[in-house]
């Protein structure tokens, strides 16, 4: 700065007079040629330009002057030059504290959750169900068709218990009744073999068939019809012959037919026992 001072004071020679002279609206060119001159000197080129414009305004330039004299000097589009002797100051980072970085990563997170929350509720609302739609329809479909079946195995499966009672009841029903009537058939079998057994014990008690006595002609009608009684005594003969036969048949007939009985009777209570 010295040394710039120093250049500075060798080109520009002002008195007191003339910086009083100094307006606001005049430019000196003869003030701003100088001024670029020591803008366009190598030195001062390296130091900033904000320290370039602090000094010229020491020295009682305007800031009009300032401006044309840094637009011509170019000192506008022209970086300060570094000496190559100068070391690059170190750039010291700014120390954040432990809550500003909490406080930054909560303000991360919390942008992050927003856009999310905003992407699952576009998707949900237009993407998904223009894509899923059909499969939507498909299972609704499948659904109801699994509850129809349900209903109608449900409804089969009563109408067979119902059934399946009934036919129970009218095995029921027809047992009871198959042992009252076998019963009720052993009862009048048995009261059958009984009756018959009391006419078999009881057949001697019948009375025995009696002979059959040919008539006879009195004594006093002997003389006088002997003729005819000769011929009677003949049809006689032969009628109580016939009737010898009919009754021999009878007992044989009457025999065999309770030998039959008998048979039958034994055979029954055979059966019974």
């Amino acid at each position: 700065v010295n040394v710039n001072i120093n250049i500075l004071n060798d080109y520009i020679i002002m008195t007191q007079e003339d910086q009083e002279a100094v307006t606001l609206a005049e430019i000196r060119e003869d003030i701003v040629k100088t001024a670029v001159k020591f803008l366009q000197n190598p030195n001062v080129q390296r130091s900033a330009i904000s320290q370039k414009q602090n000094f010229l305004r020491s020295k009682g330039l305007s800031e009009d002057e300032i401006q044309v004299a840094c637009e011509r000097a170019g000192a506008f589009n022209k970086l300060p030059i570094q000496p190559d002797n100068m070391l690059p100051v170190p750039v010291i980072p700014a120390t954040q504290s432990r809550l500003a970085k909490i406080r930054d990563i909560l303000g991360s997170l919390a942008i992050i959750g927003g856009i999310a929350y905003a992407a699952y509720i576009f998707y949900k609302r237009f993407i998904e169900p223009f894509l899923f739609v059909n499969a939507r329809k498909k299972r609704r479909t499948i659904e109801d068709n699994i509850s129809t079946l349900t209903e109608v195995v449900h409804n089969n499966m009563k109408e067979m218990k119902e059934n399946v009672s009934q036919i129970q009841l009218g095995l029921n029903k027809i047992n009871q009744t198959d042992s009252y009537t076998i019963n009720q058939q052993i009862n009048d079998l048995k009261s059958e073999i009984g009756s018959l057994k009391s006419l078999l014990l009881s057949r001697k008690q019948f009375p025995s068939i009696s002979t059959v006595v040919p008539p006879s002609i009195p004594a006093w009608q002997l003389t006088s019809a002997q003729q005819t009684h000769n011929d009677q005594d003949g049809n006689n003969d032969n009628d109580c012959n016939k009737t010898e036969d009919l009754l021999d048949s009878g007992s044989g007939s009457g025999s065999s037919e309770t030998d039959v009985v008998t048979k039958n009777s034994d055979s029954s209570l055979e059966i019974i026992s």
